[in-house]
């Protein structure tokens, strides 16, 4: 019988940070959905091929944040929770940016209130809106925008954790040797001169005493350890 081994667990290889992978695709991200922003504004009449790109650079950064987190820790919810920073990360920093740049540009945010308010004056409405109160509105949408692409983060974040999952390096704790042994081991082999299984005994075991007689070698009677020589006379011995 062979010593018993019991298995261990298998673990991840290494803690992963969920918050560092996101902070590092967010910061990417968010780059590049400024600079599309800007080529939006350059070019106004294919702005939205530019958006549509962004949209599409957005679901690749979260899908491929949660593959990385999640084939490094073995866990779908690290690579969900990755997922979901990069949507805050990317969202914050370049939604800030926006609402930065039309606070400094008083001929945009004075164009798009022009705009809402052609809207209002058009469905029937007497509401007019001042600057302040369309910096205001934007800044209320973006926070409802942030919160609805979060969502989606989490979403796309979740299945690149599960494909990621399957690609986690595992390793195995080395196993420990059991101080279990067979009962059989502790017995030395049969000695020469005895049978192989003696009557009313089990193979391995050595005889018990006075079980069979002393092996006899070249007819000599070799006597064991406790036992006399027989006498050649009579006892007593004779002068």
């Amino acid at each position: 019988m062979q010593p018993v081994q019991p298995t261990q667990p298998a673990q991840p290889t290494k803690k992963v940070s969920a918050f560092r992978i996101g902070l590092l695709f967010g910061i990417i991200l968010a780059v590049i959905l400024i600079a599309l922003d800007f080529a939006g504004n350059f070019v106004p009449d294919i702005s939205f091929l530019f958006t549509l790109l962004g949209i599409i650079v957005a679901l690749a950064a979260y899908f491929f944040a949660g593959f990385r987190a999640s084939s490094q820790s073995g866990k779908v919810s690290t690579g969900l929770l990755a997922g979901m920073w990069t949507g805050i990360i990317s969202q914050v920093i370049s939604r800030t940016v926006n609402i930065v740049m039309l606070a400094l540009s008083p001929s945009a945010l004075r164009q798009l209130t022009d705009i809402e308010n052609r809207a209002f004056s058009n469905a029937g409405s007497d509401v007019r809106l001042t600057d302040s109160d369309m910096l205001g509105l934007v800044i209320g949408v973006t926070v409802l925008v942030i919160i609805f692409v979060v969502a989606i983060a989490l979403g796309v974040g979740a299945i690149g954790g599960a494909v990621g999952k399957s690609r986690a390096p595992i390793s195995q704790q080395a196993y420990q040797e059991s101080f279990y042994q067979s009962p059989m081991g502790g017995y030395p082999p049969p000695q020469p001169g005895y049978p192989q299984q003696p009557q009313g005994g089990y193979p391995g075991y050595p005889p018990q005493p006075g079980a069979y007689p002393p092996p006899q070698q070249g007819g000599e009677y070799h006597p064991q350890p406790g036992e006399y020589p027989p006498q050649s006379g009579g006892y007593p011995p004779q002068q």
